[in-house]
C-alpha cells in the first residue's frame, strides 16, 4: 500500500514537470481559450477602473476649476472695460481735435465741456461742468463738433450750467438758410419733440433739402453755426407765415463732450 502512494506521488511530479517544461499543444488550447474568453472581461474592467479614477480626479479638482473658471470670467470683464474705456478715450480724442480744429479756424473763444446730468424731467435741458468762474454766461451758445449747434446757457453757478436745448418751445434761436444774410425767423421745439423754424415768410424762397443756421442777430450767437435741414413745408395761400420743420443733424443721445463759445469783448 505504502509502494503504491510512492508511485502516484513520483507520476504525479514527472506529470507536472511535463507539463510546465515542455507544455505539449494540447495543453496549449485550454489556456489560450480562457486568455480567449477572459481578455475582454479584463480590458473592460481595466477601462473602468480608468473611467473611475479619471471621475475621481475630475470631482477632487472640481472646487478649483470652479475657481479658475470665475478668474477667466473677471479678468474677461476687466478686459471688457479697459476696451470700452480704449474707445472712450479715442472718441474722446476724435471730438476735441475737430472741435479744437472748427473753433480756431473761426477764431472763436472757447471752453470744452463735459455733461454732468440731463434732468429727466425736462429731457432737453442738460448740465455742464462750467460756470461762471469759467466765463460762462447765460445765453452763451453751446455747440457740439464743428459748429453744430446744441443750445443756449440757460442757468450759471460758480462751477455748473443749465443747458437748454434747441429742441426745448422756448429757444428761440434766431436763424436763416445758408448762404443768405437776412434773418428769416426762429428755431424752437415743437411741443418740445420737434424742430420748428418759426416766422417764415409765405413770400420767403426756401426748399425742402435746405441748411437752416443761425443767422447772427441775436446777442452772444454768431452766424453760420448749423441747427439742421428742412424736411418738409407747409402753407396756405392765405397765410402770412410758412410751416417749417427741420431735422437737427445731432441728435441730443449721442454727444457727451461740448464747447461753449465765448464772446470776444
Amino acid at each position: 500500500m505504502k509502494n503504491t502512494h510512492y508511485t502516484i506521488f513520483f507520476t504525479l511530479i514527472i506529470a507536472s514537470a511535463f507539463i510546465f517544461f515542455i507544455k505539449p499543444s494540447f495543453i496549449n488550447f485550454p489556456f489560450n481559450f480562457f486568455k480567449k474568453i477572459t481578455s475582454p472581461i479584463i480590458s473592460n474592467y481595466a477601462s473602468l477602473a480608468f473611467d473611475i479614477n479619471n471621475g475621481s480626479y475630475f470631482f477632487t479638482n472640481f472646487d478649483s476649476l470652479i475657481l479658475e473658471n470665475e478668474e477667466l470670467k473677471t479678468e474677461n470683464q476687466d478686459l471688457i472695460l479697459e476696451n470700452i474705456a480704449l474707445k472712450d478715450k479715442i472718441k474722446e480724442t476724435v471730438i476735441f481735435d475737430e472741435s479744437l480744429s472748427y473753433l480756431e479756424q473761426k477764431d472763436y473763444n472757447f471752453e470744452f465741456a463735459k455733461i454732468i446730468s440731463k434732468d429727466q424731467f425736462a429731457s432737453n435741458t442738460l448740465t455742464i461742468d462750467l460756470g461762471s468762474k469759467n466765463g460762462i454766461e447765460v445765453g452763451y451758445p453751446v455747440i457740439y463738433k464743428n459748429g453744430f449747434l446744441i443750445g443756449k446757457i440757460k442757468d450759471v453757478s460758480d462751477y455748473t450750467s443749465s443747458v437748454s436745448l434747441i429742441s426745448k418751445s422756448d429757444s428761440n434761436i434766431a436763424s436763416t438758410i445758408l448762404g443768405m444774410d437776412e434773418n428769416l425767423g426762429v428755431v424752437a421745439g415743437d411741443y418740445d419733440l420737434a424742430l420748428k423754424f418759426n416766422y417764415v415768410s409765405i413770400d420767403a424762397e426756401i426748399s425742402e433739402g435746405d441748411i437752416v443756421v443761425t443767422s447772427g442777430v441775436e446777442k452772444y450767437i454768431p452766424y453760420g453755426l448749423v441747427i439742421g435741414e428742412i424736411s418738409s413745408i407747409y402753407y396756405n395761400d392765405n397765410d402770412f407765415f410758412q410751416d417749417v420743420y427741420i431735422d437737427p443733424y445731432i441728435n441730443n443721445d449721442y454727444f457727451e463732450i461740448l464747447s461753449v463759445i465765448i464772446p470776444k469783448k
